[in-house]
């Protein structure tokens, strides 16, 4: 069974999943739905992430995997965690500013990250 594309192979685009059908007794579903942000690495990344996963986090081992050093896997690692929150934040939806004033009142957020989502808010046209 093949991997959910989660970019298009011609422009890198987001795509989606229009039909999901049941392998046991083949019921389906149409729609629309999209994958989640590990559908949406790439196939490097997605191998990155599984291996730090299987040795639980441990960085020394993952290095023994892979076979690279220390500041190589720190790297691989950042830009793994940077295109998995460009997919997940892709996929967010847009904070109230009642929600985000509430954040920032109770000091769940800092100035600057209210500012951003504010920001970001207006970018969804709200």
């Amino acid at each position: 069974m093949s991997r959910f594309p989660g970019r298009c192979p011609f422009c890198g685009g987001e795509t989606t999943v229009k039909r999901v059908t049941c392998l046991r007794c083949g019921a389906s579903v149409e729609g629309s739905f999209t994958g989640c942000p590990f559908c949406r690495l790439s196939e490097e990344n997605l191998k990155l992430i599984l291996t730090f996963i299987k040795n639980r986090g441990n960085m020394r081992k993952t290095q023994q995997d892979l076979g690279v050093s220390y500041p190589v896997l720190k790297r691989m690692l950042e830009e793994a965690i940077a295109e998995m929150e460009g997919a997940y934040s892709a996929h967010q939806p847009p904070v109230e500013k009642g929600e985000i004033i509430r954040k920032l009142e109770k000091g769940e957020i800092t100035p600057e990250q209210a500012i951003e989502l504010l920001q970001s808010e207006g970018d969804h046209g709200r």
